[in-house]
């Protein structure tokens, strides 16, 4: 996991508890647990894009 996707954990984790000792509804759990992990995915994909690429065409070319 990157930078991007352990803020975006980190993140969700703290709003969650910054609710307190409040029991949220299953479905609200779900749907917060699936932003986490698009966001994730995103921040990985994006990683990906902005740093591996470049770093495999530099490869290929030297």
């Amino acid at each position: 996991m990157d930078h991007h996707g352990r803020i975006a954990a980190s993140t969700g984790l703290s709003a969650y508890h910054e609710k307190g000792r409040v029991q949220l509804p299953a479905l609200d759990n779900g749907i917060e647990n699936l932003f986490i992990c698009a966001a994730i995915v995103a921040g990985t994909a994006a990683f990906a894009w902005l740093v591996v690429r470049p770093l495999v065409a530099w490869l290929a070319f030297n």
